[in-house]
């Protein structure tokens, strides 16, 4: 009969889906020259649009292109329809497992992401768009708000199997505005200086123990329930930076990045000392700037914050090329990107990805349509390897406890004994039984380092008699 984990469906490390937002009334009525079923997108273009297609490569291209995804949402589908499909819930399953999972929408500026990761209503004030939540209806909200209701009911569900298990979440949310890091969660006001003076925002630092950069000084608020990490992201929501655009009338000029840190304790299986286990992974949902012509912006701030947008986005997409170039000892341009930088877990890391492809169903579109499935067809090539993030200090206990286990067979096996010596059964990590050695080695601890560790113990044990 087979285990409950055969029977579990796996969930892939990396996934690529791309979802087709629905046409706007401001949009002419055209012939598609887009179309998805399927897992599968067909781009075609037209002898007569060659005067809406500026990049002679793209003119040479003249029979339909098919990109082939994990999934492919059309227009008409709801936003409960891509939560479903995008497999958020085993990802929370994997987050409470210890892995780490991200989540980010990529495309051109007006494509649908931020539709797509918030759901939120915006209406065009005179400063500015502004998000109207409460004018939200439940049906559009977005894969975020979802999420973290999932989130907090699969812990509420997994503390009633495990009592003993203890699990804490804390949120974070910060913006990279024009190359720099902003906390959306300080209340303080976001800085506005300018010239040299201008401010530099937080700063990035590399932690060598966990190998991964963080944001110094950055806000993070424990939560307790899914009404309070609503609260906080909702706040940050508030203080983004949005603009209004000849492409977009709520246009996110920053990328948005959440992160949901959840923290598990649990007591080691067979120890009766009440040693704890603990567990740390993270959930980041991530909201990119759309990728726009900086020709099309009228004012110098646009125009300045769409070089900012393109700049790390083309750093993006240096990465994703360089990764899923498998085979090729090559450099892979984290470093520089201030957004590269804190997705390199996620991006060929040892957690699982999500990625989501917008797109825009106007035929004026057809070369950024273009270069998001070419992007996003070389995701799909990156390989990941997720793996449970322990805490530093157990995944060391844990090493240890596994060449002392080696070790221990080890001598059994050299001495001939059915048991360990007093001196050492008071230090051993569980009972030990004797196996048969073969090929020179007993349970993967290598000869050289085993009877090293036995001599080591002999000639103590001679000093102590002597």
């Amino acid at each position: 009969m087979p285990t409950s984990e055969a029977q579990e469906p796996s969930l892939p490390p990396v996934q690529v889906v791309v979802r087709i937002r629905p046409s706007l009334d401001s949009e002419e009525v055209e012939v598609p020259l887009l179309r998805g079923e399927g897992g599968t997108v067909r781009l075609s273009a037209e002898e007569n649009c060659e005067e809406n297609i500026a990049d002679r490569d793209c003119r040479r291209v003249r029979k339909p292109q098919d990109f082939r995804f994990s999934s492919v949402f059309g227009p008409s589908t709801s936003q409960e329809e891509v939560y479903q499909g995008l497999n958020i819930d085993e990802l929370i399953a994997k987050v409470a497992e210890g892995y780490h999972a991200t989540v980010f929408a990529y495309g051109q500026t007006g494509s649908g992401k931020t539709y797509t990761m918030e759901g939120y209503r915006y209406r065009v004030h005179a400063d500015g768009p502004q998000v109207c939540i409460d004018e939200t209806t439940p049906e559009s909200l977005g894969v975020i708000p979802r999420a973290l209701r999932k989130l907090f009911a699969h812990l509420e569900h997994l503390q009633e199997s495990d009592a003993e298990t203890e699990s804490s979440v804390s949120i974070s949310f910060l913006q990279i505005y024009q190359e720099k890091i902003y906390d959306l969660l300080n209340p303080a006001p976001l800085p506005q200086g300018v010239g040299p003076q201008e401010d530099a925002g937080l700063r990035l630092r590399w932690d060598s123990l966990r190998e991964c950069f963080f944001v110094e000084n950055l806000f993070v608020y424990q939560c307790a329930t899914a009404d309070d990490a609503l609260r906080y992201y909702n706040a940050g929501v508030h203080r983004k930076q949005m603009a209004t655009t000849s492409m977009n009338i709520a246009s996110s000029r920053s990328h948005t990045v959440l992160m949901l840190s959840l923290q598990r304790r649990s007591h080691v299986p067979g120890d009766d000392q009440g040693v704890l286990k603990e567990v740390t992974s993270n959930l980041t949902l991530v909201d990119l700037a759309g990728s726009e012509k900086a020709a099309a912006s009228e004012a110098a701030e646009r125009f300045k914050e769409a070089v900012n947008i393109n700049q790390s986005l083309f750093v993006l997409r240096r990465v994703i090329t360089a990764l899923s170039r498998s085979g090729r000892d090559e450099h892979v341009p984290y470093r520089e990107s201030k957004l590269t930088s804190l997705l390199q877990h996620a991006i060929g890391g040892k957690g699982f990805m999500v990625m989501l492809a917008c797109l825009s169903p106007a035929n004026k579109f057809y070369e950024e349509n273009l270069s998001t499935l070419q992007y996003a067809s070389q995701a799909a090539l990156i390989q990941n390897e997720p793996v449970i993030n322990l805490d530093p200090k157990d995944r060391l206990i844990e090493q240890l406890q596994q060449q002392l286990l080696a070790a221990h067979e080890y001598i059994l096996q050299h001495m001939g004994l059915e048991e360990l010596p007093e001196e050492l059964r008071a230090n051993s990590v569980r009972p030990v039984k004797v196996h048969k050695m073969s090929s020179g080695k007993a349970s993967g601890f290598s000869l050289d380092r085993a009877d090293f560790a036995w001599q080591r113990w002999r000639g103590l044990r001679l000093v102590r008699e002597g």
